[in-house]
């Protein structure tokens, strides 16, 4: 059994790069698929539609992080679409402060800049988060705005072009500052339908997709699975969501490994429910919930037997939702942390080739 990272982070991967430190994403299952969750000194993008879990992912990491690194940690949320909605209060009983967002590459580059130094100048860790890429515009750009609000012609031949040469220069200034100063940088981009994409390659794309291809360390392509809803006296509300998080890229990991992962509208990640589905293979591969066998139907003259429940954990049975309160009524979820890491290391140990080594030294 590989050894796991020493980190500040419970859920952890085998040590393919134990020179980093992650921050655990707030769910144990992703964490293994990433390798230990997202790394600082590094980039890494959440790419996806709406309602896709891509800001709720973004959100709890920073939350988690929170907890462990307390005021060790400085937090900036790029707002860039000013769109963001959630209650961190309410969910977290911590009010997230939002300071001024980015609206071009170049404002973006200099927010960054300045958090960065500010981190550095503290001796503090730093998670940049802005949402979304595609927001930003170029310097250009919102100059031919200007023009044409003046009655002038807009021309956007070389919009794309231009901000990703304004993407391609960040990086180029930015990168080694990154992992000198150990911030995490979380870039969201949103998909956009591509045409033709039914028959050649992918029927989705994301905007800036080679400078972010090169320069990210992990991209984490995110996928609405199911939708789960309560209905009280006649009303069906929709309470929560499944997630499936395919891992496209991954330099500090395994790659091409993928999770699913629950979330609770007015909670954040939900990760024992995530954990007992995991451990009890109650998820299909595509993210939607598997069906209950049918009970056989009695014969005739034999007793009805007795219905079981669904999960058997600690020599009882339960339903979900029961033993979700059960877990966390007797604090087990360390126990079931164990539980879940176990079994993705089982699968890992299986498939790992043992075969001879080729070269000699």
């Amino acid at each position: 059994m590989p050894e796991r990272i020493k980190t500040k982070s419970l859920s952890i991967g085998p040590e393919y790069s134990a020179d980093l430190e992650f921050v655990s994403t707030g769910c144990t299952i992703l964490d293994k698929a990433l390798g230990g969750g997202f790394p600082f000194g590094k980039v890494v993008n959440l790419v996806g539609g709406e309602s896709s879990g891509k800001t709720l992912l973004a959100l709890e990491t920073i939350i988690k992080a929170m907890s462990i690194y307390g005021k060790e940690l400085d937090v900036y949320y790029d707002d860039i679409e000013d769109g963001f909605s959630f209650n961190t209060e309410a969910m977290y009983e911590v009010k997230l402060e939002l300071p001024e967002r980015s609206k071009t590459v170049n404002g973006f580059a200099k927010n960054l800049a300045a958090a960065t130094e500010k981190a550095a100048d503290s001796n503090h860790k730093l998670i940049y988060v802005a949402d979304s890429y595609d927001e930003l515009s170029s310097e250009a750009e919102l100059e031919r705005q200007k023009e044409v609000e003046e009655g002038e012609e807009l021309d956007t031949s070389t919009y794309g072009t231009e901000k990703n040469k304004d993407f391609v220069r960040f990086f180029r200034s930015t990168w080694h500052d990154l992992e000198k100063d150990h911030v995490l940088l979380i870039i969201i981009s949103q998909i956009r339908v591509k045409i033709g994409g039914l028959i050649f390659g992918k029927k989705y794309y994301r905007t800036g997709s080679k400078p972010l291809d090169h320069n990210s360390s992990q991209i984490v392509w995110l996928y609405e699975s199911e939708v789960f809803s309560q209905t009280v006296q006649g009303v069906k509300v929709p309470t929560g969501a499944r997630f499936r998080a395919v891992i496209e890229k991954n330099k500090v990991g395994l790659p091409f490994r993928e999770a699913h992962f629950n979330a609770i509208f007015d909670h954040g990640l939900d990760d024992i429910t995530t954990m007992i589905e995991w451990i009890f293979n109650l998820v299909t591969e595509t993210g939607k919930t598997k069906e209950k066998p049918k009970t056989p139907k009695k014969k005739r003259g034999e007793k009805t037997p007795k219905k079981k429940k669904e999960l058997i954990f600690q020599g009882e049975d339960f339903t979900r939702a029961e033993l979700v309160a059960y877990v966390e009524e007797n604090n087990l979820e360390e126990m079931l942390i164990v539980e879940a890491i176990k079994k993705w290391d089982f699968i890992e140990d299986k498939i790992r080739s043992n075969r001879k080594r080729k070269y000699d030294f």
